[in-house]
C-alpha cells in the first residue's frame, strides 16, 4: 500500500506578536504566555548515575524477597550477575546512552522515540492492553438540568472545537506545576520577554537553564512538556505490518466522527472560515444521528471490531478494505478531530461504566483514534485514549479545560442544558459507508469473537468511599458493595488524611500494596502513578513490606501493635513521597535501564545474562498496575490489568470522598470483589491504627 503524504498540523512555538487575537466565540482561554512558550526551555530529562541505578535496583529486588521469583537463592544469583554487568557492559551502554542523548538533545530525549516505538511495535490488541479511560464529571449539571446523552455529546463537541482553535492559535495556557501558587505578574512579564539563552549559575543551583524559565523556577513553578498536545486532536494510529504509525489529518479537515449502532457518521464542527458551529447546529446533527440509528437498528456489518484486533491482522484487513474501494471512507474516520462513540443503552453501575468505556463491545468501538469519547444513555462520558501518542497528563488537561469551560457557560441556560429542547435546524450529518466482501466480513466476525470473548470474561467494580457527587451516588451503587458496608458515609478521604498529616497518594498506594500482599500471599511488584514516558514509581519498598508484615502477622486488636503499625505506615509513606520526588526529578531507575537495553539492541550488542534471569524479569511483571489522575473534572478512571492474574487499579482522592476502580479476570485468579473486600478492610485497619496513635 502506497502511503499518502498529508500536510501536518504544526503546533510548534509561535512568536508572541503573531498570535491571533482572542475571540470569545472561538476560544476558551486568553493565555498571557503563548501555549508553547516554555517548550524550548524545558530542562533536559536526566540520566541518573549508573552507581545510583545500581543501588536502587538492588533495593527494589530486596523488597520483593518472599515472592517465588525472589527467593534468597535467586536474589543472590541476580546480585552476582548484576554486579558483573555494572563492572563490564554497564558503563559502556551507559556512555552510549549519554552520547546518543547529547547528539539528539535539540529534538527530544533518550527515551521518547524508543518508548513510543515500543507501543507502536506491540502487536497485541489495543483494548484491555493499552487504551485506558477517564470518566468526566457532570460539569456542575445536576438534576433536573442534567443533559441527556446526545446533548452532553453536543456540549463536549462544541467545547472541544473551541479547545482546538485555542490550541492552534497559541492562546491555551501553558501547563505549569505550581508548588507555591501562580507566579506574580512581574514573573509573567519577565518570562514573556527574556530570551531562551541557557545559563549556569552554580552558586544559585542553576545549571543549563533557559533565562525565560528562571522567573518561574524561582517561584517553584515548573512548566510541563506539551509536545504531546499536537496529537490530542485530528490524529489516529494507523495499523501497519510490524510497526504502526501515528498520522495527523490534513489542515482542511473540519469534522468529527460519531459512532452509533455500529455506523460511522461525519459532522462538521467548523464552517469554511473556521468559526465554530453553534450548539444548536451541532445538536441537530447528533439528534439526526440518533434518529437514523434507532430507526435502522444495529449495523451487523460494522467494521469496528477490526480496531480491536491483533495489529498485524488489522493491518492486513485494512489493506483489503483499501483494495475494495474504502480509502476515502477510512480517511474520513482517520482524519477526524475526535470520535464520539455513543451506545444505545445505559450503563447500570460504576463498574460497568469503567468496563464499557475502556473496552466495550467490539461492534461499537474505534480504538485507533487518539481521543474516543464513549457514552451510554446514562450520559457519563468516558475519554478513552490510544496510548502510543501520549499520556494521561495531556488528556487530563484537555478534559479539565473543556469541562470547566462548559461549566462557565451554563449560566445562560443555553439549549444544550434544557432536556426538553427540540431543534428545527437541518442536520448535515453524513454516514460514512464501507464496501465489504465476504472475506472482509469473515475477518470482522473473527475479530469480534476474539475481542468479545475476552471482554465478557473481564470483571470491573468500583469502591467509592464517602460523599461522591450527588449525580453519581445512585450510579455508584452495586449490590456487592452494599452487602460489604454502607460505603457512602465512610470517613476516609483527603481531608481525613491531611488531618493526620498523611500523604494521600502514599496512603492509597500502601493500602493497595498491603492488600496485594495479603491477596497473593507474598510481596508483589506494582507500578505507582506513571504515565508512559515518565518514570515508574514502585510502591513495593522495604518500608512498605515492613508495614505489610506487621499488619498480616501481628494481632491488630492490641493497641501496641496498632501503634507499631501506624509508625510503619508513616515510614512507608515517607519513603513513597521521597521516591516520588526522585522519580519526578529523573532519579528513578526503570527508564535508565530501558535506555541502556535499547542501546544494546541499537548497536547489535549481546545482552548480559542478568536480563534473562527470572528475578530481573519478575521486576517488570506487575500484578498491581495502578494509576491516578486527580481533578474536579474526573469522576472515574480505569484500565485493564497488564499481566494474567493481575489487577488494574485506578484511584482518585478528593477532600470528601475516595474511589478505586478494580479490574481483573476471575478465571485467571483475579477476583475483583474479593480484592475490594480486602482493600476496604485494609484501609479501615490503617485508619484504626493511625487513630490509635493518640491512645
Amino acid at each position: 500500500m502506497r502511503r499518502t503524504i498529508v500536510h501536518s498540523r504544526n503546533f510548534s512555538s509561535t512568536e508572541r506578536s503573531l498570535r491571533p487575537k482572542y475571540d470569545p466565540e472561538k476560544h476558551i482561554q486568553n493565555a498571557k504566555l503563548p501555549t508553547f512558550h516554555f517548550q524550548d526551555s524545558l530542562p533536559r530529562m536526566a540520566i541518573p548515575p549508573l552507581a545510583q541505578t545500581d543501588k536502587k535496583i538492588r533495593e527494589a529486588v530486596k523488597a520483593l524477597e518472599g515472592h517465588p521469583k525472589f527467593t534468597a537463592e535467586k536474589i543472590a544469583n541476580f546480585e552476582k550477575l548484576w554486579a558483573d554487568f555494572v563492572a563490564s557492559e554497564g558503563p559502556k551502554l551507559d556512555q552510549l546512552l549519554r552520547d546518543d542523548d547529547e547528539q539528539n538533545f535539540k529534538n527530544s530525549n533518550f527515551l521518547n522515540k524508543p518508548w513510543t516505538e515500543m507501543y507502536l511495535r506491540d502487536r497485541r490488541p489495543l483494548p484491555m492492553n493499552y487504551n485506558p479511560t477517564v470518566v468526566l464529571t457532570d460539569a456542575g449539571q445536576t438534576p433536573p438540568f442534567r443533559p441527556f446523552q446526545f446533548q452532553r455529546a453536543a456540549q463536549i463537541a462544541w467545547a472541544s472545537a473551541k479547545f482546538y482553535l485555542t490550541l492552534k492559535d497559541h492562546l491555551l495556557e501553558p501547563d505549569v506545576f505550581h508548588m507555591k501558587g501562580k507566579p506574580s505578574p512581574k514573573a509573567d512579564f519577565l518570562a514573556r520577554w527574556l530570551p531562551s539563552t541557557r545559563i549556569s549559575w552554580k552558586s544559585k543551583g542553576i545549571e543549563n537553564q533557559s533565562m525565560k524559565y528562571l522567573p518561574y523556577a524561582m517561584n517553584m513553578s515548573f512548566p510541563i512538556d506539551m509536545s504531546q498536545y499536537k496529537n490530542i486532536m485530528f490524529s489516529t494510529r494507523i495499523p501497519e505490518k510490524d510497526i504502526d504509525r501515528i498520522q495527523r489529518g490534513p489542515l482542511e479537515t473540519r469534522h468529527a466522527t460519531v459512532l452509533y449502532c455500529g455506523r460511522f457518521y461525519k459532522i462538521d464542527l467548523f464552517d469554511s472560515n473556521w468559526n465554530v458551529k453553534s450548539q444548536e447546529d451541532i445538536f441537530a446533527d447528533f439528534a439526526a444521528i440518533q434518529a437514523d440509528g434507532d430507526a435502522r437498528g444495529f449495523n451487523q456489518d460494522s467494521i469496528c471490531p477490526l480496531s480491536s484486533a491483533e495489529r498485524d491482522f488489522w493491518a492486513e484487513t485494512r489493506q483489503m478494505l483499501v483494495e475494495n474501494g474504502n480509502q476515502e471512507a477510512l480517511d474520513a474516520v482517520d482524519h477526524s478531530m475526535v470520535c464520539f462513540t455513543l451506545d444505545n443503552y445505559a450503563y447500570n453501575d460504576a463498574g460497568e461504566c469503567c468496563s464499557e468505556t475502556y473496552s466495550g463491545p467490539a461492534k461499537n468501538r474505534w480504538h485507533d483514534k487518539s481521543i474516543q469519547i464513549v457514552m451510554g444513555k446514562c450520559a457519563l462520558p468516558g475519554v478513552n485514549f490510544e496510548h502510543a501518542w501520549g499520556d494521561g497528563a495531556a488528556v487530563l488537561s484537555y478534559m479539565n479545560k473543556i469541562n470547566h469551560y462548559i461549566e462557565e457557560t451554563l449560566a445562560d441556560k443555553t439549549c444544550i442544558l434544557n432536556r426538553d429542547f427540540k431543534t428545527d435546524k437541518v442536520s448535515k450529518a453524513v454516514e460514512i459507508e464501507f464496501k465489504l466482501n465476504d472475506e472482509i466480513k469473515s475477518r470482522i466476525d473473527e475479530a469480534q469473537a476474539a475481542h468479545d470473548e475476552r471482554w465478557n470474561r473481564l470483571q470491573c467494580c468500583v469502591m467509592p468511599l464517602g460523599k461522591a457527587p450527588a449525580a453519581m451516588n445512585e450510579f455508584y451503587y452495586d449490590q456487592e458493595a452494599q452487602e460489604t458496608k454502607d460505603i457512602f458515609s465512610h470517613p476516609l478521604n483527603r481531608n481525613w488524611m491531611l488531618s493526620k498529616k498523611l500523604g494521600a497518594d502514599g496512603f492509597c498506594q500502601l493500602g493497595l500494596m498491603i492488600t496485594g500482599t495479603k491477596y497473593y500471599g507474598h510481596p508483589v511488584s506494582g507500578t505507582g502513578p506513571k504515565h508512559g514516558r515518565t518514570e515508574c514509581i514502585r510502591p513495593c519498598t522495604a518500608e512498605g513490606q515492613a508495614a505489610a508484615r506487621i499488619y498480616i502477622h501481628e494481632d491488630m486488636s492490641k493497641v501496641e501493635n496498632k501503634k507499631k503499625f501506624a509508625a510503619a505506615i508513616r515510614a512507608a509513606i515517607k519513603r513513597h513521597n521521597k521516591q516520588t520526588k526522585e522519580c519526578l526529578g529523573g532519579n528513578g531507575w526503570d527508564r535508565h535501564i530501558f535506555g541502556m537495553r535499547h542501546q544494546a539492541k541499537k548497536n547489535s550488542l549481546t545482552e548480559h545474562d542478568v536480563f534473562n534471569t527470572e528475578t530481573f524479569q519478575g521486576l517488570f511483571e506487575f500484578p498491581l498496575s495502578t494509576s491516578t489522575l486527580n481533578s474536579d473534572a474526573v469522576s472515574l478512571g480505569a484500565f485493564a490489568p497488564v499481566v494474567p492474574g493481575g489487577f488494574g487499579l485506578g484511584y482518585i482522592v478528593y477532600p470528601d470522598w475516595l474511589g478505586v476502580s478494580i479490574s481483573g479476570f476471575k478465571d485467571e485468579g483475579a477476583d475483583v470483589y474479593e480484592f475490594r473486600k480486602l482493600l476496604l478492610q485494609v484501609f479501615e485497619d490503617m485508619m484504626d491504627a493511625v487513630e490509635a496513635e493518640q491512645l
